[in-house]
């Protein structure tokens, strides 16, 4: 008879973080094609809010089963998560209140940027992250992960671009490369998992 003494594998991220990143697509594409309201509206928010949550008690879960735990990396969750919360209710708090109230001038300014303050703010704990941490390999990974959302962004924006330039696709805002880097950051969180 034979025991089993291998420890337990602690669980992998990718997936929500895809899950997360496309719930939030998802309800961003809702709220452009449909504007919604009351229930369906809820609904809309609430199902990336949830996506997130799960990313987070999924990351949570790791880092208790994990031998690895990493100051710094507790430190850009705590900051992450929060701030990912608060972009996703201000941007769609910023867009009901420009369908329903129609700002102008000064408010109108205030509002479109209210969405991005808490994307710098993700920005600066990814910088953080960086900086913070002491561990050379945890640092190498989050380094790669960060690249290959580099790359799938810039892949994606040039082909894009391209293709626009030749109408063959719609014009989409600016803003939409973070958000396209942040899928990339789930790809480069698979590949991490896939290679370790």
């Amino acid at each position: 008879m034979s025991s089993d003494t291998s420890e337990p594998k602690p669980p992998r991220l990718g997936i929500p973080v895809m899950v997360y990143m496309g719930t939030l697509l998802a309800a961003l594409y809702v709220w452009q094609a449909f504007r919604p309201g009351g229930l369906f509206l809820a609904v809309t928010i609430a199902a990336p809010a949830a996506a997130l949550a799960w990313m987070a008690q999924r990351a949570i879960a790791r880092r208790r089963v994990s031998d690895c735990r990493s100051v710094a990396a507790r430190a850009y969750v705590r900051r992450f998560v929060p701030l990912m919360i608060a972009y996703v209710l201000l941007l769609f708090g910023a867009n009901w209140l420009r369908d329903t109230v129609q700002p102008a001038g000064p408010f109108a300014f205030f509002l479109a940027i209210l969405p991005a303050l808490p994307l710098i703010g993700v920005i600066w704990a990814i910088g953080r992250l960086l900086v913070e941490e002491t561990d050379e390999y945890l640092r190498s990974l989050h380094v790669r992960q960060f690249l290959i959302a580099t790359g799938f962004m810039l892949v994606i924006v040039c082909v894009w671009g391209f293709l626009e330039s030749f109408d063959q696709v719609p014009h989409i805002p600016m803003y939409w490369a973070f958000i396209i880097w942040c899928v990339g950051l789930g790809v480069g969180t698979t590949v991490n998992e896939m290679r370790s």
